[in-house]
């Protein structure tokens, strides 16, 4: 669950130590990691009903692709 969020922070770290980087960078990879971390929580916790896991299927899926763009 919080393997692929901590890429994407590592991916920034990684990248502004070989070249300069803006800022805006960092902030697209961390919401997108709290999105996915989030979503995946509602998604997997053992509380919720299958909705709520799709909801948390799809909430990954967006943190995703707000990281990527």
């Amino acid at each position: 669950l919080i393997t692929v969020p901590l890429l994407m922070i590592e991916f920034y770290l990684i990248l502004s130590a070989i070249t300069k980087v803006s800022s805006g960078i960092f902030w697209r990879l961390m919401i997108g990691t709290l999105v996915m971390l989030i979503g995946g929580y509602i998604g997997e916790s053992s509380f919720t009903d299958e909705n709520a896991r799709i909801f948390g299927d799809a909430t990954i899926t967006i943190g995703f692709v707000i990281g990527m763009l």
